[in-house]
């Protein structure tokens, strides 16, 4: 009884990392995507 609950402790832990791993991956997205439509809108106004 004990070690079944270890295990489902074990795999909430994992879930947890995968989201941590997922909203990670999300966010260094957007940003890399932020930063290139800021520069695509201010390259031209910078340039001219």
């Amino acid at each position: 009884m004990g070690a079944k609950r270890e295990a489902s402790q074990m795999g909430l832990q994992s879930g947890k990392s995968e989201w941590v791993v997922l909203i990670g991956i999300l966010v260094l997205s957007i940003v890399t995507f932020g930063t290139a439509l800021l520069l695509a809108f201010c390259a031209p106004s910078l340039l001219g």
